[in-house]
């Protein structure tokens, strides 16, 4: 398999304002950081997407969604090709992650 004319662009500033027509292929895996989802909004419909996000309670967390359901509520996507979530159990804390993957 060749890449040809593969380009990759990562942003670490705030993505409500970054232009998303270029790309073909969004990734966020802090969703919970971002205060509003005007970045997902933002996208075009038909956009492949990768989604993450937890239910952690911690301080720099925005948007936090409670449940997997949640979160797919929140992004809702007119084709969802994976969903799944992860159970992290610490000794004195614990969280889910969540992840979808799939069409806006």
């Amino acid at each position: 398999f060749v890449w040809q004319n593969w380009r990759f662009k990562a942003y670490t500033a705030n993505c409500d304002y970054v232009d998303p027509s270029e790309a073909d292929l969004t990734i966020n895996t802090s969703t919970e950081h971002f205060l509003t989802d005007l970045w997902f909004e933002r996208l075009p419909k038909g956009r492949r997407v990768v989604l993450q996000g937890n239910n952690m309670n911690h301080g720099q967390h925005r948007s936090s969604t409670l449940t997997i359901d949640d979160f797919k509520s929140r992004y809702s996507l007119t084709e969802i090709l994976y969903c799944n979530q992860m159970q992290f159990e610490y000794p004195t804390w614990g969280f889910t992650r969540y992840m979808l993957i799939g069409i806006k």
